[in-house]
């Protein structure tokens, strides 16, 4: 069936096969000293437009992963270790389910989240598996969170985990979760969008974790964010993050380290993880949604 306001065809299933990726966790805890980034080059942007742009900032040459509505999602589907539509369900304890909400951007059928019981604890499982040898990521998704939603009192609502392999991760294959897109703000504050950086390297005994915060977000509205996330090459200090808010930049770094030179540089696993805080119980009803989602790789 064909949206009557993008012209996308809706349930669009994704290009490639995409396996299980039931062995990873939402998290890559590391044993190494963590240091705080004190490097400049950073650009934030705060955004005041509500024109919406669908997947307007995407790279030339990039091949498609993901282009999907959430149609036939629930709690039950797909099953443990089995896919719909390109996504991949790796833990038990899922609550994601189709909606329909006709305010959404570019398609009606949404996923809605609901979050429950002790925070820090992710109410939904989903990967996407990336093949080898891509260095670059773009992700264009629409989010939503209500009107009512009250932050935890870290104010951390992450979105997505994505993996790559890091200097201190035991598995240098697949890595550990680096980079976190998130909303950020405490109670009943603002919102912001953010990139939460975790496990980069500083020195081949230290990492660091940071955050770009980006432009104010309204509760209530949909946003969409586009993500462009390079891997540095070697040891070179020119890994990239960029992040778009309705179509206009809101965050650019240049000069990341995300890896030494020992480490493959390719992104290998994009999770829907949505974790609401880290400590405490999650407010009764608490719930954000995704809309059309679409991933793209390039080496």
């Amino acid at each position: 069936m064909r949206n009557s306001i993008s012209g996308i065809m809706r349930g669009g299933m994704a290009l490639l096969a995409i396996g299980s990726f039931a062995a990873c966790s939402s998290e890559q805890i590391t044993s190494a000293p963590v240091v705080a980034d004190t490097t400049a080059d950073t650009l934030t942007v705060d955004v005041t437009s509500s024109a919406v742009a669908l997947r307007g900032n995407e790279p030339s040459g990039f091949l498609k992963l993901a282009d999907n509505d959430w149609l036939g999602f629930s709690p039950s589907s797909p099953a443990l270790g089995k896919a719909l539509l390109g996504w991949t369900r790796y833990a038990k304890g899922n609550t994601g389910r189709a909606v329909v909400d006709a305010a959404a951007p570019g398609d009606p059928d949404v996923l809605e989240v609901l979050f429950s019981g002790k925070q820090g604890v992710g109410p939904e499982h989903m990967s996407v598996t990336i093949p080898k040898g891509n260095s670059r990521i773009y992700l264009s998704v629409p989010v939503w969170v209500p009107a009512t939603y009250v932050g935890s009192s870290s104010g951390v609502q992450k979105l997505f985990h994505l993996w790559a392999p890091i200097d201190k991760s035991i598995n240098s294959t697949i890595g550990g979760s680096m980079v976190v897109p998130s909303i950020f703000g405490a109670l009943g504050n603002g919102l912001r969008a953010q990139v939460r950086i975790q496990n980069a390297t500083v020195t081949p005994t230290q990492v660091t974790s940071f955050n770009l915060t980006g432009s104010s977000v309204q509760r209530g509205q949909w946003y969409v964010y586009e993500y462009l996330l390079v891997l540095n090459t070697g040891s070179t200090a020119n890994g990239e993050a960029h992040l778009w808010v309705n179509g206009v930049k809101s965050v650019t770094k240049t000069n990341i380290t995300y890896s030494g030179a020992s480490r493959a540089k390719t992104w290998t696993v994009l999770q829907l993880n949505p974790t609401y805080g880290g400590a405490g119980t999650v407010p009764t009803g608490t719930k954000i949604r995704y809309g059309r989602i679409y991933v793209s790789v390039a080496p």
